[in-house]
């Protein structure tokens, strides 16, 4: 079937500047959606915010936890992922990291960051975890989490993963394999909680990757999205929908431009007073 006129592809004169800042642009723009998430551990009787963020090793179960999240990623450049303002030996050489077809997850942790001696409050940590909608805890605390453990005007929400073996009720459970999780979400008092998890859950060790992935990544967007529409913006879209946008764009800008020429051609050959 023929196109029609209208969308047939159209010549881009790369010599015109708003050609080459369209293309600019739309360059830019990445071709999946970035997500970046936060990841704190909170060991055995730790209970502030300080503790956290001082971690600078994980226990054998939150490292078992990390291998479930994504893969081993390299922060030097260039990078494979995008970085989320974290910077090479900065805020340490590598990271976690997952991607599909249209949505990455890069993980900011705690423990893959140095941590400053003198610094009490370890502010470079907590200026990137605390610059993300969603923080991931890893509690082995044996106390329940709550929100205001880790105080951010930006995170909103927190999902909640401790040990559900038996073992890690009567001993801090760093040394012991657990097959069971206990998984929860939880968001600031002013914040809506439309999780599947909003109330406790108790997943298996093969699906509790998957699960905090899909999670996280549903949390980030409804928080992103609920960011820009109280600034005033109708919607957020994602990158394919931004990038889309912008060839739109490029396209009506083009075929005004093929008009005007064309208006122009038959102005300047007008035959119709010898007609």
């Amino acid at each position: 079937m023929p196109l029609q006129l209208s969308d047939q592809p159209l010549k881009l004169n790369l010599s015109e500047d708003y050609v080459r800042r369209a293309i600019t642009a739309i360059d830019r723009i990445p071709p999946v959606d970035s997500h970046g998430v936060g990841v704190l551990l909170a060991k055995n009787g730790q209970n502030t915010q300080e503790e956290y963020l001082a971690n600078d090793s994980g226990t054998q179960s939150f490292d078992d936890f990390l291998k479930l999240l994504g893969t081993r990623v390299s922060l030097q450049k260039p990078c494979r992922f995008e970085p989320h303002q974290m910077e090479y030996e900065v805020d340490g050489k590598e990271t976690i990291a997952w991607r599909d077809r249209i949505n990455e997850i890069v993980y900011k942790i705690s423990t893959f960051m140095p941590t400053v001696e003198g610094d009490i409050y370890q502010i470079q940590k907590m200026g990137l975890i605390g610059n993300c909608n969603v923080v991931i805890v890893f509690n082995q605390s044996n106390q329940p989490w709550k929100p205001s453990n880790y105080r951010s005007e930006v995170v909103s929400v927190h999902i909640v993963i401790s040990p559900a073996n038996r073992a890690s009720v009567q001993k801090s459970s760093d040394d012991t394999d657990h097959d069971f999780y206990h998984l929860e979400v939880l968001t600031k008092e002013d914040y809506q909680n439309i999780s599947a998890a909003a109330e406790k859950k108790v997943v298996s060790k093969a699906t509790l990757g998957p699960l905090v992935r899909m999670l996280a990544l549903n949390a980030n967007i409804f928080a992103a999205t609920v960011r820009s529409l109280a600034s005033g913006q109708t919607e957020f879209p994602s990158s394919w929908r931004a990038r889309f946008q912008e060839i739109v764009r490029l396209r009506e800008r083009t075929q005004q431009r093929v008009h005007d020429n064309e208006d122009s051609l038959a102005r300047r050959y007008d035959f119709s007073r010898w007609t």
